[in-house]
């Protein structure tokens, strides 16, 4: 990942006016977890830093940024899609040299951050690459969060495997008790109180000497 150069310079002039949509602005805290999704590390203060560089180069910056009071204090705003962009092209071209590099080198404050990369002229092609870029972010996430659901889904079969081989269990062991109840006693004729056997049957007509 690139290296801010060093802020301990004195406060420049006003940049020009930059302006950011507000569904496209977003805090520094929010911009960290874009590039923590990314796989980017950074710190909230390298972050700050950059935000401050950006904010300095105005309209020629390759993330708009700006510093809107509010009523907690100053808090830097960036554009998420401009930012996007550049955490992906940051982790492409990250090495470890970069990355071990002293953040309080002294370096001019008002140097382009990626000037040193040969970025595209043509306007539509520039647009292009950001769309591009943007969608393979969105596509690494999506992947990401249908593990989840996949790991997820394996966790309840193996739930509903669990609770559907306990019940097979406890319906064999139904069964096993209900197979050693000892069978029904017979019908027994009804008997009188004197010990007679006692016919319940309707008699025939033969019977009646019709």
């Amino acid at each position: 990942m690139s290296t801010p150069p060093d802020l301990a310079t004195p406060p420049e002039t006003p940049q020009e006016i930059v302006e950011i949509k507000d569904e496209n602005a977003i805090t520094l805290t929010a911009a960290l977890q874009i590039a923590h999704d990314a796989s980017l590390p950074m710190g909230l203060s390298t972050l700050q830093r950059w935000a401050k560089i950006w904010r300095e180069q105005g309209s020629h910056s390759p993330v708009k940024s700006i510093l809107p009071i509010t009523r907690s204090g100053k808090e830097y705003k960036i554009d998420r899609d401009d930012f996007t962009a550049w955490v992906l092209r940051e982790k492409e071209n990250a090495t470890p040299h970069t990355a071990l590099q002293d953040l309080k080198r002294p370096r001019d404050a008002s140097q382009d951050p990626v000037a040193s990369r040969e970025t595209p002229q043509d306007p539509n092609e520039v647009g292009r690459i950001k769309e591009l870029e943007n969608e393979n972010l969105q596509l690494k996430i999506d992947l990401g969060v249908r593990k989840q659901l996949l790991e997820r889904a394996k966790d309840e079969m193996d739930d509903l495997r669990s609770m559907t081989s306990n019940l097979l269990r406890e319906n064999g062991a139904l069964q096993y008790q209900i197979h050693q109840l000892p069978p029904p006693a017979p019908n027994r004729a009804h008997q009188s109180p004197d010990g007679m056997t006692v016919d319940n049957s309707t008699p025939t007509n033969e019977g009646m000497g019709v």
